[in-house]
């Protein structure tokens, strides 16, 4: 049954009538607040581009949210997508606020992976900084390290590393990570394994090799993941006799040993 914020009774009002009271007109006044300033976007011309944001610290309006933290962040994410697919304006004014807007969602959503994730495009990428980057996306990590979809963070933190920062080890250790991830795409144990043997850590990359080999969904990446075993010198019992050039023997049951030749 709807219970009314306003008593029907005229001639008292009850505490919990004020209460929800203030605390409509507070809500009203917060979000009035948090709209200014903001650009009308239906009478923009070519010449009006969406203003800069005015972005609080989150420290500063927690107070005032009333447990409302998550939804606000909401707001600001929605705010964030139209600042960013603002393409006539950021081609004037650049993307100097990605980081601060994810910034300012994740310090009110700390479990919004997706804000996190957004970092590896918006702030290494568009914004052209890997290294606030590289901090929002650990911060992420640190906050939801087992979290639905956190190999976003795992993978992503990968890619920023390789991409910008040219570090094949930290490239290989993150993708290792997204692979064991809750609900991981197995392919990036494939992806370490090929930073792993770039590096000449043979040991390593065959050892995600089998390991995808095992998991492998599709016999066509099965036999892709067969071709760079077999160069490595590693044979499975199923493939049949092993040939002379092999030099480590694997099962899809057994654990893999060196062969005696």
């Amino acid at each position: 049954m709807a219970v009314s914020v306003f008593s029907s009774r005229s001639s008292s009002s009850s505490p919990f009538s004020i209460l929800a009271l203030a605390g409509t007109v507070i809500c009203l006044g917060l979000i009035g607040v948090l709209q200014w300033p903001r650009s009308d976007l239906s009478k923009r011309t070519d010449s009006v581009l969406t203003a800069p944001p005015v972005l609080p610290k989150a420290e500063a309006i927690k107070p005032f949210l009333f447990g409302m933290d998550n939804l606000v962040a909401d707001w600001y994410w929605l705010q964030y997508v139209q600042y960013f697919g603002d393409s006539a304006a950021r081609e004037k004014t650049n993307f100097d606020y990605c980081d601060d807007y994810l910034e300012l969602i994740t310090a009110l959503d700390p479990k919004f992976v997706k804000a996190y994730a957004a970092a590896s495009y918006a702030v290494a990428g568009m914004q052209e900084n890997p290294d606030k980057a590289l901090k929002i996306l650990a911060r992420g990590i640190q906050i939801n390290p087992a979290a639905e979809g956190s190999w976003e963070l795992y993978r992503n933190y990968a890619g920023v590393a390789f991409l910008y920062k040219k570090d094949l080890a930290t490239a290989a250790k993150y993708f290792t990570k997204a692979a064991d991830a809750p609900g991981a795409p197995v392919v990036f144990r494939s992806f370490a394994a090929a930073f792993y043997n770039k590096m000449n850590d043979k040991e390593r990359a065959i050892s995600l090799w089998v390991q995808y080999y095992r998991e492998a969904p599709t016999q066509y990446l099965k036999d892709k993941t067969k071709k760079k075993l077999t160069d490595l010198g590693v044979w499975f019992k199923e493939w049949g006799r092993s040939p002379t050039k092999a030099k480590i023997l694997c099962s899809n049951q057994e654990p893999c040993h060196q062969l005696k030749r």
